[in-house]
This record gives C-alpha cells, structure tokens and sequence, in this order.
C-alpha cells in the first residue's frame, strides 16, 4: 500500500498525515509518567493518603492545552474498601463530605479533602490528553 512503514530499534521517528493504524503493544515513552493519551492516561498520581481539611498540589508536568486533558478524579475509604458512599465534594447542613480537584494548570493539580469528611482518605488523579 501507500501508507508509511518505519521499523527500528534506534529511536527513529515518523511523522503521519492522517489515521496511524498500530497493531501490537504500545512500547515507549509519551507524558512524564510514559503513559500513553489512550488507553493509558498521560499522568497517574496513584492512590496518596489525604487528611481532613488537606491540600496538595500534584505536578504532573504534561503541557498542552489543559482543554484537551480528561481528569479522572477517584476517592476512597480506606476501612470500607472498594465502596464510595457519600463521596463526591458534597457540602450539606455545613457538612463537607469527599474530596475534590482545582487549578487545573498544564504542570499541577490541586486536591483538596472537606474540612470535617470521614470516608475519602485517600484520592487518586489521572490525566489523559486527547486531540
């Protein structure tokens, strides 16, 4: 066919117009955490303990466009295992159950956990990037 093939074991690179077909497993590096746009996020921060009222920024250092970025926000419990019952940022009756993500940038995220939660000890984000 017309199409371009390119096999090495040197670091060679190609540049393709148009659909890219690619049978076989994904080998190499894309993002900082070598995770690929699809299926693989670009950054994954893995399960990291958060206490009440906490707030960290994650770095993940993609770039881009954080317009073209999907993040994955996951909280859990640890002592109710893989359950999240009234998890989710809810504020209710000055009540603030679960945790949740801010200030997006092209390097970080910030998490935050509910000044007074009790079930979301522990977040997990990951960034994919789409076109």
């Amino acid at each position: 066919g017309d199409g371009l093939h390119a096999t090495s074991n040197n670091g060679l690179a190609a540049h393709v117009d148009g659909d890219l077909k690619v049978t076989g497993a994904y080998v190499g590096e894309i993002g900082p955490d070598n995770g690929a746009p699809f299926p693989r996020p670009a950054y994954d921060s893995g399960w990291r303990a958060i206490d009440q009222d906490e707030m960290f920024t994650l770095y993940h250092e993609i770039g881009g466009d954080v317009d073209h970025y999907f993040v994955d926000f996951q909280q859990r419990d640890t002592g109710a295992g893989p359950n999240a019952i009234a998890m989710g940022g809810d504020r209710h009756e000055l009540h603030f159950d679960g945790a949740w993500w801010k200030e997006l940038t092209s390097s970080s995220i910030t998490v935050y956990r509910g000044w007074d939660d009790d079930v979301a000890d522990e977040i997990r984000v990951r960034i994919w990037v789409y076109n």
